[in-house]
């Protein structure tokens, strides 16, 4: 059970990913109540012979005052300290609306060069969630900017984490990546 459990909240939480931009939270709802109703039947449908309340105490668990989560025991590393694996819930994902471009608004028009130079930063700080969360500081450390062109770092051109090591110390930087070839084609040192 716990295998199946670790197996199954990647793709749940893969789909809730890939659908929270939409209006998507009574569908997320839904979907938690239909798999929460195929797990409760395979659960009794593997203890035919075993009432409710022994399943229900078997499988489900109380966590974080929530009732009903199913959830798999993990080993345990002191005796009397249980530790559980829940199965992921897709209403805790945090449902994100995608925010459409205003109808008046020209790229080409510097009366909106704030509006785009706003909308660019919240795309770039939604990018740089989970994983790259440090790349964020980095970024912001840089005011947003290449150290090589001066450009801004954004999602339009492509960019990469370039490390040097400087007087014994490790520095990194968010370079352009036409930066990086230029670079290394005219042999300049980097940054």
């Amino acid at each position: 059970m716990r295998l199946s459990a670790v197996f199954v909240n990647p793709v749940i939480t893969g789909w809730a990913n890939y659908y929270k931009t939409g209006t998507s939270a009574e569908t997320f709802q839904r979907v938690d109540w239909e798999i929460f109703r195929k797990i409760w039947q395979w659960s009794r449908r593997r203890h035919p012979n075993k009432c409710k309340g022994w399943v229900k105490d078997k499988y489900y668990r109380t966590i974080n005052n929530q009732k009903w989560r199913f959830a798999a025991e993990l080993e345990q590393k002191k005796k009397g300290d249980l530790k559980y694996f829940p199965l992921v819930h897709l209403t805790a994902i945090n449902t994100k609306k995608h925010v459409k471009i205003r109808h008046d608004a020209n790229p080409y028009d510097t009366q909106y060069l704030h509006y785009f130079e706003e909308r660019s930063t919240r795309k770039m700080l939604e990018a740089l969630k989970g994983k790259d969360s440090y790349k964020k500081y980095m970024w912001e450390g840089q005011k947003r900017k290449c150290p090589v062109c001066g450009e801004t770092l954004n999602l339009n051109a492509s960019w990469s984490l370039v490390q040097k090591f400087v007087d014994g110390r490790m520095e990194k930087h968010l370079i352009h990546d036409h930066c990086i070839k230029n670079m290394y084609q005219s042999k300049k040192e980097v940054i």
